[in-house]
């Protein structure tokens, strides 16, 4: 008689194993290091389908970098995968990027008020975020910028 089948439990495991083995080899990331990434990943959906299921704007995108921002201020900053930063901004680009139709070129000359004041709102923000996280959050000057 053979051995017993394995559980289904025991088979999943075995799966998830095996392709976190292979994940560790390409990328020459550590397995605990793997774990976290998928971790923030676990987080940045849960923010972004909060936000859905809320109606809250671009819920995909504040949503994971509100739980960022609030995760940094609080001192446990989500771990950052440096070999995913460039191919995820070149994607993040685009994305932005090919939300810029003609139509919206031609709707640009009546929005002439709001961009002009556009200019002086995002120094102003970036002035109260950099004070902000100087002074509460005590990241140096660089850092905060």
């Amino acid at each position: 008689m053979e051995g017993k089948p394995r559980s289904r439990a025991k088979r999943l495991s075995g799966w998830i194993g095996a392709r976190v083995a292979v994940a560790e080899r390409l990328t020459g990331t550590p397995r605990a290091l793997l774990g976290r990434y998928l971790g923030n990943f676990l987080l940045a959906a849960a923010a972004g389908l909060a936000f859905m299921l809320l109606k809250l704007p671009l819920p995909w995108m504040l949503g994971p970098l509100t739980i960022a921002f609030m995760l940094a201020v609080s001192g446990r900053p989500l771990v950052q995968a440096p070999s995913l930063a460039l191919p995820l901004r070149t994607i993040l680009g685009v994305e932005i990027g090919s939300s810029f139709t003609p139509e919206l070129l031609d709707q640009a000359v009546g929005l002439a008020v709001s961009l002009s004041m556009l200019a002086p709102f995002i120094a102003a923000v970036t002035w109260l975020g950099v004070e902000f996280l100087t002074r509460f959050a005590k990241f140096d000057r660089v850092s905060a910028f």
